[in-house]
């Protein structure tokens, strides 16, 4: 929705979550929307809830798996112990990069997609101190570009810099298919082609 997309891109983070959080289940229940139709905004609720976790343990609190779930259950979503402990890990202060060579070893066995999705967390602390961008906004923006490496041709399998090794051509048609004539998805586009440099260096700076 280029409405909570554009509140995000602006900053405007706090009334995109007020939004989802009060559109959410219009949308899950409207008969008229397809199913999944809710997802955006469920994924901005747990992205704004994760970076509430964030601050806590800026300050030394350590929130509970149970507070955390009691305040997305009513959006269907649920933090299982294993994620939980991951998000602690990679959220609480500390060596980054340590923390990134721990879940590379650590979850070599897994698929590109369950890495990503805790590298993620990385990320959204990455752009927070570099360029003040919320997490619900990069974690957006974040899960596009890997998408976008994923299904370009030979970049499935492991994670390696042949996966990040995407021709300038392929990534222009990729936005241009996602940001194509009449689209509505131009902010997302835009703010793609903007966040793709941090998203390189990013990935160069944790090894």
């Amino acid at each position: 929705m280029v409405v909570l997309q554009l509140l995000q891109y602006y900053g405007l983070v706090d009334q995109a979550e007020v939004f989802s959080r009060s559109v959410y289940r219009k949308v899950e229940d409207s008969p008229k929307i397809i199913p999944g139709g809710s997802k955006e905004f469920s994924d901005n609720i747990f992205s704004s809830t994760v970076e509430k976790v964030y601050y806590r343990l800026q300050k030394g609190e350590r929130p509970t798996r149970k507070e955390v779930n009691e305040s997305l259950q009513e959006y269907e979503i649920s933090v299982d112990e294993e994620l939980f402990d991951d998000i602690l890990f990679h959220l609480s202060p500390g060596n980054d990069r340590h923390k990134m060579e721990v879940l590379l070893q650590n979850k070599a066995g897994d698929s590109t997609g369950k890495i990503f999705s805790l590298v993620l967390w990385q990320f959204c602390k990455y752009m927070l101190k570099q360029k003040d961008m919320r997490f619900a906004a990069s974690a957006e923006l974040f899960s596009w570009l890997v998408k976008i490496f994923k299904d370009a041709e030979g970049a499935q399998g492991s994670i390696s810099v042949s996966f990040f090794a995407l021709p300038r051509e392929r990534f222009r048609d990729h936005l241009m298919n996602l940001g194509g004539f009449l689209s509505n998805q131009w902010p997302k586009t835009a703010a793609l082609l903007w966040c793709a440099p941090y998203f390189y260096d990013f990935c160069s700076g944790t090894g």
